[in-house]
């Protein structure tokens, strides 16, 4: 018949482990650790590398439609004749909104915001690692 196991937890001073056992364990968590910790760490950076990559990817692919929209012949506007755009301030605020490359804005903005997202993912991690080590 086998033991239950509130049995063995109540005779556990008889049973007599390894006496490096504990050492053993331990090291071997840690380096459990460590592999986890590297792991997500080369998945971060493969995700930066990847986000970098498509920031430079949309700066060159629509930064020429954006330089050529409308939106920058009304910014223009300002600089050369800046006592009409003050007298129609509203107006011109509103023609600056229709002309906005909105696609092409959010096309660049979702790489720049991912590698945001991917540095604030990086630097948690190594502040859990830091708080690890000194505790």
């Amino acid at each position: 018949m086998k033991p239950s196991l509130r049995q063995l937890f109540k005779n556990i001073h008889e049973l007599h482990p390894p006496s490096k056992l504990e050492v053993f364990i331990l090291a071997k968590i840690e380096r459990k650790r460590k592999k986890i910790m590297r792991e997500k760490k080369a998945l971060i950076l493969a995700g930066l590398i990847g986000s970098a990559a498509a920031i430079v990817y949309t700066l060159s692919a629509f930064g020429q439609d954006i330089l050529q929209s409308d939106f920058w012949s009304v910014v223009s506007l300002a600089f050369s004749d800046i006592n009409i755009v003050i007298g129609n301030w509203n107006d011109y605020v509103l023609s600056l909104l229709e002309t906005v490359p909105a696609v092409h804005l959010a096309s660049i903005l979702a790489p720049v915001f991912t590698l945001l997202l991917l540095l604030n993912f990086y630097n948690n991690l190594n502040n859990l690692n830091i708080w690890k080590h000194h505790k």
